[in-house]
This record gives C-alpha cells, structure tokens and sequence, in this order.
C-alpha cells in the first residue's frame, strides 16, 4: 500500500522582516494576526517574534539575514510593536528579542561569542523599540546571548546588570527567556546546564533550551540541585513562578 503523501505548509508570515518593513503598520498587524491564527490552529501560543532589533553600519548581521524591518528605530518601534499587536489580536503572545539590542553584531551569537563594545548612549539609542513594545504590553522580552561591555562583563542572558535593566529602568513586569542557551554555551566553554543556573540566578523566568530531551534533563537536574543548595534562592524563584501564572491566566 502507498504511504500518503504529506503536505507541510509553514506558517505566515511569507515575508522577511525586511519585506515587511515596507508595508503599513496596518498591514503588519494582519501580518501578525495571520501568523497568530496560523498558530492556534496548530495549539501554539506563544511566537518568539518580533526581532526589535536595529541594525547599525553595513556588518549587521540581523540585516544581512533580513531579520530586521528597518534601520530607522522609529520605524521598528511602530512595525514591531504591530506585529506584536496582531499576535495579540489572534490570541497568541508576542516576545520582543533580542533585548538590548543585536543590531550591532556582524555575527550571530548562535556560533561566537560576540561582545558589543557600543557606548551606554549608543546602547540606549537602540532601546527605543523595547521601550514601545514594553509601553503597548508585549508580554515576553527574549535576552540576547551577546555582551555588552558598556553594561557588564557577562552575557545578557546571564547579567544581573542587562535584567536591572530591563525591568527597573524599563519597567518591565512580564516574563522574560533567554535566548538558545546550546548556542550560547559553547562559545564560552561551559555546559548548557551551568549557563541555565546563571541565567536563572540573573533572575530570568524561562529558559530555552532547543536541543535533546537528554540536554533538557540535565538542564533540569542541574537546576533542582542549584535550588535545593540554595543557589537559587526561592523568593526570586517564587517571583519568576507568579510571572509566569500571571502569563497563563491572561490568555
């Protein structure tokens, strides 16, 4: 008997970021709300999109891989925060990323270790689209994996520095996640595990781990042993716990 032939049909949006970049804040909304409908279907709800990251000078690697709607951040404020709006709109949560900012790098974090040398003036001229996000609700800001030297030594999804940030600066109050902590692992010699106690010592709610269920174990095991020392202290994991509820009963 012939086995069925399957159909595998991605999900909108069928545009690049930049594509879209071109069109109506109107327009990105639906772009979104398709995306989100696209979604639910399937029983997903949340998107780690969008990038509101700006690109800056001609080694972006976010704009080579046409990640991002534009170089201005006026207009990645207004389309990111649109595209957000229609995820909203059909019911699936939205995730700012990649916060503060990786309109800078010219390689992707996923295979070096990239430190931004930016100034905190500069760094702050590229907040202006996290600052809209956070202003019109976005419910998830995603860490970067990068460093930003103006703000600590240690990489955003581990630095107490770049958390302080966004929260008390910017006033934050949702969930946050890491970006892939596989990727950033690696190109600082340590193991996924160790990463994923920093990043939840940082006092980051989420942790995103895209590899094998083995690697997710270990991940978990680690941390429970972290807890149970007192290396996580409960109040802080009692606070990410509340953040992530609240999430869940608001949709």
């Amino acid at each position: 008997m012939p086995m069925p032939t399957l159909f595998w049909t991605p999900a909108p949006p069928a545009r690049s970021a930049a594509e879209l970049g071109s069109l109506t804040p109107a327009k990105v909304a639906g772009a979104g709300k398709a995306t989100a409908d696209a979604l639910q279907a399937v029983g997903v709800n949340v998107d780690l999109a969008p990038v509101a990251d700006v690109p800056r000078g001609s080694g972006s690697f976010i704009a080579a891989q046409a990640r991002a709607f534009s170089t201005d951040p006026q207009h990645v404020a207004s389309l990111a925060t649109a595209f957000a709006g229609g995820l909203a709109d059909g019911g699936v949560w939205a995730t700012a990323k990649h916060f503060p900012g990786l309109g800078r790098a010219r390689i992707s974090t996923d295979v070096a270790a990239v430190t931004m040398t930016a100034s905190r003036i500069q760094l702050d001229a590229d907040l202006l689209p996290y600052r809209r996000l956070i202003g019109s609700g976005v419910p998830i800001v995603m860490l970067s994996n990068a460093t930003y030297s103006a703000l600590d030594e240690k990489p955003a999804a581990w630095s107490p520095a770049v958390e302080t940030l966004l929260r008390r600066t910017l006033g934050f109050p949702g969930v946050t996640i890491t970006d892939a902590l596989d990727a950033v692992a690696p190109t600082h010699g340590r193991s996924v595990a160790s990463v994923a106690v920093l990043a939840a010592q940082a006092g980051v709610d989420l942790l995103l781990v895209a590899g094998s269920e083995s690697e997710s174990e270990a991940v978990y095991r680690r941390l429970l042993a972290a807890a149970e020392a007192g290396k996580l202290p409960r109040p802080a994991l009692e606070r990410s716990y509340a953040r992530i509820v609240a999430l869940k009963r608001s949709g």
